[in-house]
C-alpha cells in the first residue's frame, strides 16, 4: 500500500469514527418529494482536482437518499472523504466518474465507491442550481448493503 493510500485509509477511518449512527435498515420514503427537496444540496466537496461534486438529497433513484436506502451507505462524512481523497478518482467513463477508497474499522475492512454523474440530466430534468447532477449513489464493493457498523464506527 502506498503512503498516499495509507493516508487516505487513515483519514477515512478517522472520519468513520465520528460518522452519524445508522438507524438500521432505511426504508424508501413513500411520499412524493418536491423538486426543491430532490435537488437540494447536502454537501459540496471538492475532489483532488478542485472539481465541486454535489451531494443532493435525491430519492430512491439518486443521491444521498439512494445510497442510504439501497446500499446502507449513510455516512456523509465517508462520502465526502472518498471524493476528497488523493488518487481516489477513477478515469471518467463518459459523464460518470467513480471515486474509490478503503475503509477500515469497527469490524470491517472494505472498499467503498461513490458514483458521480457530471452531466446536468436527471429523470426530473436539469438541476435548478446549474451544477452537475453529482452523486448518484455510494456503496461497499462486493455487497448489496454496507454493514451497519460502517455508519456508526
Amino acid at each position: 500500500m502506498t503512503m498516499i493510500a495509507r493516508r487516505t485509509a487513515a483519514t477515512l477511518l478517522a472520519a468513520l469514527a465520528v460518522a452519524a449512527p445508522s438507524a438500521g435498515v432505511a426504508e424508501a420514503d413513500p411520499r412524493p418529494i418536491s423538486d426543491e427537496e430532490y435537488f437540494g444540496l447536502i454537501l459540496l466537496p471538492r475532489d483532488e482536482d478542485g472539481v465541486e461534486v454535489p451531494v443532493r438529497n435525491g430519492d430512491q433513484t439518486l443521491g444521498h437518499a439512494k445510497a442510504c436506502w439501497k446500499h446502507n451507505f449513510c455516512s456523509l462524512r465517508a462520502i465526502s472523504l472518498t471524493i476528497q481523497g488523493r488518487q481516489n478518482k477513477q478515469p471518467p467513463e463518459g459523464p460518470r466518474v467513480v471515486y474509490v477508497a478503503h475503509a477500515v474499522g469497527g469490524g470491517f475492512d472494505l472498499r467503498v465507491r461513490v458514483v458521480v454523474d457530471t452531466s446536468t440530466f436527471t429523470r426530473r430534468g436539469t438541476p435548478p442550481d446549474g451544477r452537475p447532477t453529482g452523486v448518484i449513489t455510494a456503496y461497499c464493493e462486493g455487497m448489496e448493503r454496507c454493514p451497519d457498523e460502517m455508519n456508526r464506527a
